[in-house]
């Protein structure tokens, strides 16, 4: 049997590196992908899938749909841990072909790898290939939110922190504003009053002014009066000053 001398295939598990919670209820489910890369003739697939079965077991496997379609379908199993498939048209190109179901059951980190594969061709030929692993780490769901939500939680922490102080700013800000109302409160009260006050000094002020104006009014009267009277005066001096004559006829 000789082998096919085509660039290499890459059978790849993927995700390439996973991080599940274990929930309490121990149902956590993973789901692995095998994929292949540069294939230019598959024809026929058989591997095993080598991982840490403490901390995980498969469950089921499928054949993922295009790639049914690809291949018009398969034969062969597709057991636990194991992958034996022949194909009614071979396959060039690059797609998901098998989908792996798993079961998690404890905390722990595995490789997942195909191993024992081999890889066919239509002419029966050894296909060369390399493959990709898959790292799968599971942890408690306390490791793991504080893994992907740990940054949010301290930016959660932070904000809350810079939200006290800025309701603690409020806060004050809110007594002063009541103390600068109750002043203003207090000096539009005082305006009032002095506008009142000031209101009724202007009467006054009118009613002074107009008082003064009728003073000048009779003071002018009176200088008149005064002149009158200086010119009466004069006239009455003027006459007494003048000898007695007596007309005699």
């Amino acid at each position: 049997m000789g082998v096919n001398k085509d660039p290499i295939v890459t059978l790849a598990i993927e995700p390439e590196h996973v991080m599940l919670p274990l929930l309490n209820d121990s149902s956590t489910a993973l789901l692995l992908k095998l994929v292949i890369y540069n294939a230019s003739d598959i024809k026929r697939i058989y591997l095993k899938l080598d991982y840490d079965s403490t901390i995980m077991y498969q469950e089921a496997c499928s054949i993922d749909p295009d790639f049914y379609s690809s291949t018009g379908g398969w034969r062969g199993l597709c057991g636990r841990d194991y992958l034996n498939a022949e194909f009614p048209r071979s396959f060039s190109g690059s797609s998901v072909a098998f989908l792996f179901f798993f079961i998690v059951y404890s905390t722990g980190s595995t490789e997942v790898k195909p191993v024992l594969v081999k890889l066919l061709d239509s002419n029966g030929n050894e296909v060369r290939f390399r493959v990709k692993v898959a790292s799968v780490k599971i942890v408690s769901f306390e490791e793991y939110a504080n893994s992907k939500y740990g940054g949010l939680i301290e930016g959660f922490k932070k904000l809350s922190i810079m939200y006290r102080e800025l309701r603690d700013r409020y806060d004050k800000l809110l007594v002063n504003y009541s103390k600068a109302l109750d002043e203003l409160n207090s000096l539009t009260k005082r305006f009032k009053a002095l506008n009142d006050s000031f209101k009724e000094l202007k009467l006054k002020c009118e009613d002074s002014v107009s008082k003064y104006q009728e003073c000048i009014k009779e003071l002018k009267l009176c200088k008149l009066n005064y002149e009158k009277l200086e010119e009466i005066c004069t006239s009455l001096n003027t006459i007494l000053k003048l000898p007695l004559r007596l007309k005699i006829s």
